[in-house]
């Protein structure tokens, strides 16, 4: 079961003068007798002013401004534009971020099922406000200045190549052979891949402010497109916080273009003795972890641990960004047990027995071997004397396998036979009579004399039967 926490980090407070509180998104704070929760300034009566300011979590959250022709769909997506000639939209996060600080955004693209429909996806930053956005070949962002954008753009115009591209621009002019071009245009991955492919694409945004180091990963593949530079000083005039959002259109050409994010931890089940890696939903260095309860965890204070539970368990993580702000969220991993096998066999048998249905092992609806052969019988004839290998086999519907294996004996009847001796008698007992047993418990033995009758019983130790042999000799002199 999946439940969304978020830490409450600051105590409301009232506050007169000229002041400012720091809260995190999803708290508020009591100003001038109000409970406020968005990012300005307020002024009371008496001219005392309080600035608020909202910092992000480290996750992302669903707070988000939705412009022109964009849509919230169910599971998280937000649809910027459907497959109809000019439209546009964009969606904005409505808490500004910090550029002195990092961030890593995980956020998946769709961008049509139509290769020859237009004309794509930006991810934007900008200073000004969260109700911007253009239409047509601006991709959503033509126009906005000043402005950050990494562009997924599905659509040839003047300056792009013929294949569908990413490019870094700012300032909203998307002419890729000037200055305002940051980086590219390259192809998508692998092998300028045309991407309006109907699927959706991970596509995770970075920004690294020590280094000065955006970069993008794409489809698993890192460092696709990157750009070095001091974006807060050269593109925003010094101010560090700016808003973050996505943006599209379409113009004669068109196609469905959406994105979506995930925000909450998803239960999981692995099977008994396996272990499984859960990805944070946020990863920078910058960031710290907790997972708790810290049981069979590899390392419960990484981003992304091992986690090997024993049974099914309840997991809590606590996620805290360079602002102080914390995001909580829990899990479930389930543990599939349901592949442990039972299943009893006699492990000795005498040739002849009749043959046994081996089909009573649990769980029911696995598959039995015989000797390496696909059988659910096994009869003990002369050709399975000695040592057989039984195994069963079984999937739960979590993919879950298992096999146990034993081994069957198969014992012979006892065989015996006496060889008689006499050299000569003449009233002496000097005869003897030998016996070979075999498949018995009694050992080859002789006995002397010449004249012999008796009862000689042999028997196995496994109970495969008794023989008995009379032996009823009589010897004359020669």
């Amino acid at each position: 079961m999946k439940k969304l926490l978020i830490l409450l980090l600051f105590l409301p407070v009232i506050l007169v003068g000229q002041t400012t509180i720091t809260i995190c998104d999803g708290d508020s704070a009591l100003i001038y007798g109000n409970w406020q929760n968005s990012a300005g300034t307020y002024t009371n009566s008496n001219g005392n002013t309080t600035t608020l300011v909202v910092n992000p979590l480290p996750v992302i959250t669903p707070n988000f401004i939705l412009n022109g022709d964009a849509t919230i769909q169910p599971g998280n997506v937000f649809q910027l534009t459907p497959a109809l000639g000019n439209q546009s939209g964009s969606v904005w996060n409505n808490i500004q971020i910090n550029l002195n600080n990092p961030f890593h955004f995980n956020i998946d693209l769709f961008l049509g099922c139509n290769n020859g429909g237009a004309d794509g996806i930006a991810f934007v930053l900008q200073p000004i406000s969260t109700s911007l956005g253009s239409s047509g070949g601006g991709l959503g962002y033509a126009g906005i200045n000043p402005s950050f954008a990494v562009e997924f753009d599905t659509w040839q115009n003047s300056s792009d190549p013929s294949y569908d591209h990413i490019a870094i621009q700012k300032n909203g002019i998307l002419n890729h052979n000037g200055g305002s071009n940051l980086a590219g245009p390259v192809g998508f991955p692998p092998a300028n891949y045309q991407i309006e492919d109907c699927q959706w694409h991970s596509a995770v945004f970075m920004w690294d402010p020590t280094t000065q180091t955006f970069t993008l990963d794409f489809d698993g593949y890192q460092n696709v497109i990157s750009y070095t530079g001091n974006i807060v000083n050269n593109i925003f005039g010094g101010n560090p916080m700016v808003y973050w959002g996505l943006t599209a259109a379409t113009g004669g050409a068109n196609n469905i273009q959406k994105f979506r994010f995930n925000y909450e931890l998803n239960d999981t089940t692995i099977c008994q003795n396996d272990s499984i890696q859960i990805n944070s939903l946020a990863i920078a260095n910058s960031y710290t972890y907790l997972w708790t309860p810290n049981d069979n965890i590899s390392d419960n204070t990484v981003a992304s641990p091992y986690f090997s539970p024993d049974t099914t368990t309840t997991y809590t993580l606590a996620i805290t960004n360079s602002y102080g702000c914390t995001y909580i969220d829990s899990f479930v991993i389930n543990v599939d047990t349901s592949a442990n096998i039972y299943f009893p066999l006699t492990d000795e048998f005498c040739l002849g027995s009749p043959p046994i249905n081996l089909n009573y092992a649990s769980p029911s609806g696995g598959q039995y071997q015989v000797n390496g052969l696909f059988s659910s019988i096994f009869n003990p004839t002369i050709n399975n004397l000695g040592t057989n290998t039984i195994s069963y086999s079984y999937t739960s519907i979590n993919n879950c396998s298992n096999t146990l294996t034993q081994n069957i004996e198969v014992f012979d009847s006892p065989i015996s036979n006496a060889v008689i001796t006499n050299v000569s008698c003449q009233g002496l007992s000097d005869g003897q009579i030998n016996i070979n047993p075999t498949g018995g418990s009694n050992k080859p033995h002789t006995h002397p004399g010449c004249v012999f009758s008796g009862v000689l019983y042999l028997s196995t130790p496994n109970d495969c039967g008794n023989i008995k042999k009379k032996l009823i000799v009589g010897l004359f002199p020669t």
